[in-house]
């Protein structure tokens, strides 16, 4: 592998990570350009090429795993309160 190459996929791998870290926020291209040190359209380009996927599909299933993970954890949380709440009658639904 060339050095060029590691260094893009260390850049790449940078935006990955600064994705995952900010899921809740709103991550524009000027944004992951710049973690990237890239300019708009080669960044682009870039994620294309590496991902095989545009940047807003890579995003899309992040996204669906962190509100499904809010769910299932707000859902424990319900169940937690009502059996508080309701002692060891048969509440949980």
């Amino acid at each position: 592998m060339t050095d060029t190459k590691k260094h893009y996929q260390s850049r790449m791998r940078k935006v990955l990570d600064y994705i995952d870290l900010h899921l809740d926020d709103c991550l524009d291209l000027d944004t992951l350009s710049g973690v990237a040190a890239f300019s708009k359209y080669h960044f682009h380009r870039q994620f294309m090429a590496t991902f095989s996927l545009p940047l807003n599909r890579y995003r899309l299933p992040s996204s669906f795993c962190r509100s499904g993970e809010r769910l299932v954890g707000n859902a424990s949380q319900l169940r937690i309160k009502r059996h508080k709440t309701c002692g060891s009658k048969a509440c949980s639904r």
